[in-house]
């Protein structure tokens, strides 16, 4: 009886010493993924969280709507585009066998910021049929700037990704529009 209780004894503690090896049950991503700023209705970059062996599931709890988190063998994915503002501090919860360390959460933030609204700083509100030289402009600090007009005008000057004034000649009568689109930092 002696024998086979040392031998038990001995056949514990080679498996507890040579084949489970604690791993730390969450790790954050490496390249700092997990604290992001991004405009609303722009995607974010992928989280990727990895996850010890012995984690069954995971879950992520205060995404922003449009963002999710999907769990498969080894990680844990968020990803996604959001499409409300705000700041979003998530907690991605493990669970495990209970053999990993190192606790069953980690936390992350993603900060969605409003798209800018493009404002004119100046530019003439009515003009003449073929009218020339209408100067509109937009305010400093923004880039890749898109400037489009209606049907009855023609850009003449400016108009690239980086000016931020454009020169129109309206050709007919009638409402029409100048429209822009920018990019601020956190695009």
């Amino acid at each position: 009886m002696r024998y086979i209780k040392i031998l038990f004894l001995l056949t514990v503690f080679l498996f507890s010493t040579n084949h489970i090896k604690a791993q730390v049950c969450i790790t954050p991503p490496a390249n700092g993924s997990d604290d992001q700023k991004v405009c609303n209705n722009s995607p974010i970059v992928d989280i990727i969280y990895t996850l010890a062996p012995d984690v069954l599931g995971a879950l992520a709890t205060n995404l922003p709507t449009g963002v999710t988190g999907a769990f498969t063998t080894g990680q844990f994915r968020i990803s996604g585009t959001p499409t409300v503002s705000g700041s979003f501090t998530y907690t991605v919860t493990v669970i495990s066998l209970g053999i990993c360390t190192g606790g069953s959460t980690a936390t992350g933030k993603i900060e969605v910021n409003p798209q800018p609204t493009p404002t004119f700083t100046t530019g003439p509100a009515s003009v003449c049929v073929n009218s020339s030289g209408n100067v509109y402009t937009t305010q400093n600090g923004f880039s890749n700037y898109t400037w489009a007009v209606s049907a009855g005008g023609t850009i003449t000057a400016g108009g690239g990704s980086t000016n931020r004034p454009v020169t129109v000649t309206w050709t007919l009568a009638g409402p029409q529009t100048v429209s822009l689109k920018y990019s601020n930092a956190n695009d």
